[in-house]
């Protein structure tokens, strides 16, 4: 996706940053569809798979989305077969998310696509300029930075 250098915007990091976002989830969506997994929903599962005892509104608040929109990515989730609400084994007024085993092969399947799509959308920047990219952005963020692989 190309933008033309003669829109005033091209010149503003907002617009170019905005513009990266659309390309990188466009991408996405593209490589998730065979997996039958979008892109939030992917965002979910892999989060799921990193803690697995997390309620639906400790998700949505981990993820900063909505808990209304939240309840509607676990019901198709669930529908799909790539996750389920169950008890919490530690507190039983609890519900807890977690992946099923055919969320398990999907995530995994989509993990390897996504890992792919990033070196190719990413493979125009040299090694030290992604580095740069993910640090600034971790930045403008808030994320505790990460140490650099030596």
């Amino acid at each position: 996706m190309g933008i033309s250098e003669r829109t005033p915007l091209s010149q503003t990091i907002g617009y170019r940053l905005i513009k990266v976002g659309e390309m990188v989830l466009e991408t996405a969506e593209q490589v998730l569809a065979p997996t039958g997994i979008k892109p939030r929903q992917y965002n979910v599962l892999v989060t799921l798979s990193v803690d697995a005892t997390l309620s639906q509104r400790e998700l949505s608040t981990a993820l900063g989305i909505d808990p209304n929109v939240m309840v509607d990515v676990i019901d198709e989730l669930e529908r799909q077969g790539f996750a389920r609400r169950e008890r919490s084994p530690v507190d039983r007024r609890r519900h807890i998310v977690v992946v099923s085993p055919k969320g398990k092969t999907a995530l995994a399947k989509a993990q390897g696509l996504l890992d792919e799509a990033e070196k190719e959308v990413l493979g125009v920047l040299t090694s030290d300029q992604r580095q740069v990219l993910f640090e600034s952005v971790g930045v403008l963020l808030g994320l505790t930075p990460v140490p650099r692989a030596s």
